[in-house]
C-alpha cells in the first residue's frame, strides 16, 4: 500500500510539474471590477458609437468618388457632394466629442478602481502578522501596492474602449464592404482571419514569459527595497558586495526573460 501511494504521490507530483502555468481567468476580473461596472459599460457604448462614427468620413470619400463619376449630372453632383461632405464632417466631429467622454470616463473609473483596490490592500495588511511580511519581504508588498496597480490603468483606462472600438470598427467597416463588392469583402475578411492566426501562433507561448517577468520584477522589487532599507547595515558590516550581487541576479533574469 505504501509504494501505491508513493507512486500516486509522484504521478501528481510529476503532473503538477509538467503543468502549464496558466494566467487568470476573466472571473476573477469581472469581480474586481464590479464597482465601476456601469462606467466601464458607458465607456464600451461610447468606444462602440465613436468607432462607427469614425467610419463616417472614410464612407463619405467613397460615395463622393460615386457621386461625381458619370452618368450624374453636374448640376446634382454639386448638391450631392456638399451633402456628404457635411456628412463627414459631423460623423469625424461625433468621433472626436465621444473618444473625449470616453476616455475621460475610463480615466475616471481607474482612479475610483485604484483608489477602492488600494483601500482594501490596506485593510487586509493591517490584520496580517509581522511574519507574513518578513517571509514575503516588503518588495512584494511594494510591487503589489505600486507596481502592479500602476500598470493595471491600461486595462482599465483604455482595453475595453480600444477593444469594443476597433471590434467595431472592423465588424462595421466589413458590413459597408459587403454592400459594395462583396468579392472584397471575402478577399479582406481573409486577410484579417489570416493575420489573427499568426498572431495567435506567434504568442503561443505568451503566458509562460509574462509570468517569468512577473517573477523577475517581484526579485528586482525585493533586492531594491532590501538594500535601500538595510542601507545602515551595509555600510556598518560591509555587506554590500552580497547585496548587489543579489539585486543584479535579479536584474540579469528580468534581463533574460525580455529578451526570450
Amino acid at each position: 500500500m505504501g509504494s501505491v501511494q508513493n507512486k500516486k504521490s509522484s504521478l501528481s507530483a510529476g503532473h503538477q510539474a509538467t503543468e502549464k502555468p496558466r494566467l487568470p481567468g476573466l472571473a476573477p476580473l469581472a469581480r474586481l471590477m464590479r464597482p465601476v461596472r456601469l462606467h466601464l459599460a458607458a465607456c464600451a457604448i461610447l468606444s462602440a458609437v465613436a468607432a462607427g462614427a469614425g467610419l463616417v468620413p472614410y464612407i463619405t470619400v467613397a460615395e463622393l468618388a460615386r457621386a461625381v463619376l458619370p452618368p450624374n449630372s453636374p448640376a446634382s453632383v454639386a448638391s450631392i457632394a456638399w451633402a456628404w461632405v457635411g456628412i463627414g464632417a459631423a460623423g469625424a466631429a461625433l468621433r472626436l466629442v465621444l473618444v473625449f467622454v470616453s476616455s475621460r470616463i475610463g480615466h475616471y473609473a481607474d482612479a475610483e478602481m485604484l483608489h477602492h483596490i488600494r483601500s482594501r490592500l490596506i485593510r487586509h495588511l493591517g490584520q496580517l502578522p509581522l511574519g507574513w511580511f518578513r517571509a514575503r519581504g516588503s518588495g512584494a508588498v511594494k510591487k503589489a501596492m505600486t507596481d502592479d496597480l500602476e500598470e493595471m490603468h491600461q486595462l482599465i483606462a483604455h482595453a475595453l474602449g480600444e477593444t469594443i472600438g476597433a471590434s467595431i470598427a472592423i465588424i462595421a467597416g466589413l458590413v459597408y464592404l459587403a454592400s459594395v463588392d462583396w468579392r472584397m469583402t471575402v478577399v479582406t475578411a481573409a486577410v484579417l482571419a489570416s493575420m489573427l492566426v499568426c498572431y495567435r501562433i506567434a504568442m503561443r507561448s505568451m503566458t509562460h514569459h509574462i509570468l517569468r517577468l512577473i517573477a523577475a520584477e517581484e526579485k528586482i522589487s525585493a533586492a531594491s527595497v532590501e538594500y535601500a532599507d538595510g542601507i545602515g547595515v551595509v555600510k556598518t558590516f560591509g555587506t554590500r558586495g552580497k547585496v548587489l550581487d543579489r539585486f543584479a541576479d535579479a536584474v540579469l533574469e528580468y534581463k533574460l526573460a525580455m529578451r526570450e
